[in-house]
């Protein structure tokens, strides 16, 4: 009985896998030092491919770094939707999103590093492709939950769903895109898997309490704490800070 000959790696191909290494590569390298940072020799090295799979597969190397920024942005909207999938009330929904970024910001490093070379640039790229970063499903979603806690009273009236959920990403992101500067200005261990869940538990605690329905007469109490911020003569030097916790 005759057998096949074996068919040696190099005999092997893989159109799947091959793409995958690429992007896996480029994902990597773009995020450390940003589009114009990275020759497409240096990833098709990292990769271990030809360089014109980058061509055959992507068109150019633009067309590559799309395609990464489509990757990081999918895996993000994966995230997002199981947080409102796996939620039965509003304050549960606002609490998973916010879980939902935490986490996915910290297992992503690459993506905090692309949105801020993004950011950086302007959004150079990603307003090539607008439908990239569309937030409609998100907001869709969120604009449910904000409906129900209306209706139920558990939110009082008047919540703009966009404001919300630019104020869930900035609470989530800064954590993570800031860690290494914040860890040292304020002396907090933003790299601590500690820390990091108290600063969750204190995002979601300022996110739902400001949220929450007020009664009549929580709503007409003056804020006195800020009147008097209001009324104190600002005249310390451009630099210093006011010891709000002092009092003479």
């Amino acid at each position: 009985m005759s057998l096949s000959p074996a068919i040696s790696p190099k005999q092997t191909r893989n159109p799947e896998r091959t793409r995958r290494r690429i992007l896996q590569a480029a994902t990597r390298l773009f995020s450390r030092r940003g589009y114009d940072g990275v020759p497409v020799d240096e990833i098709v090295a990292a990769a271990k491919v030809n360089k014109r799979m980058v061509y055959h597969y992507f068109g150019s190397k633009e067309g590559l770094y799309s395609e990464v920024l489509k990757g990081v942005f999918e895996r993000l909207a994966d995230f997002e939707l199981r947080a409102f999938n796996d939620s039965e009330t509003p304050e549960e929904m606002i609490a998973n999103v916010l879980r939902s970024y935490f986490r996915f910001l910290g297992e992503n490093p690459e993506f905090v590093a692309l949105l801020s070379w993004e950011n950086l640039h302007q959004g150079r790229f990603v307003n090539k492709h607008p439908g990239l970063l569309s937030k409609n499903p998100v907001l869709e979603r969120l604009n449910e939950a904000i409906a129900v806690g209306i209706e139920t009273g558990i939110f009082h009236p008047g919540i703009d769903s966009k404001h919300l959920l630019v104020s869930l990403i900035s609470l989530c992101f800064v954590y993570h895109a800031n860690r290494f500067t914040l860890s040292l200005s304020v002396d907090l261990d933003l790299q601590s898997s500690e820390v990091l869940e108290v600063g969750l538990g204190h995002a979601i605690d300022l996110v739902l309490n400001g949220l929450r329905a007020r009664s009549a007469a929580e709503a007409r109490k003056k804020p006195v704490r800020a009147v008097a911020l209001r009324t104190r003569k600002i005249n310390q030097k451009p630099g210093e800070m006011t010891n709000l916790g002092s009092r003479s």
